[in-house]
């Protein structure tokens, strides 16, 4: 993990709550429900080189074991 990508992930300790962060801007919010759910949130409009992308999220199956998250650009 270089040292980058350290300062983007940040830790509530009261929640436990897992914030992802862009340009200093929280992207997604991961949540533990319970041993067996995770929530994850968009949370904020972000920019990355130039693009804008919105809080809604796009889930993308990858297999039957992983899915792939991400933001949608903003139009």
């Amino acid at each position: 993990m270089t040292a980058d990508l350290a300062k983007s992930v940040k830790i509530d300790p009261h929640t436990g709550e897992i914030s992802i962060m862009c340009n200093g801007r929280i992207a997604f919010n991961i949540s533990i429900l319970d041993g067996h759910t995770i929530e994850v949130r968009g949370e904020q409009l972000v920019k990355d080189e130039g693009v804008i992308y919105a809080e809604q999220l796009q889930i993308t199956p990858r297999c039957s074991n992983v899915v792939q998250v991400s933001k949608v650009r903003y139009d």
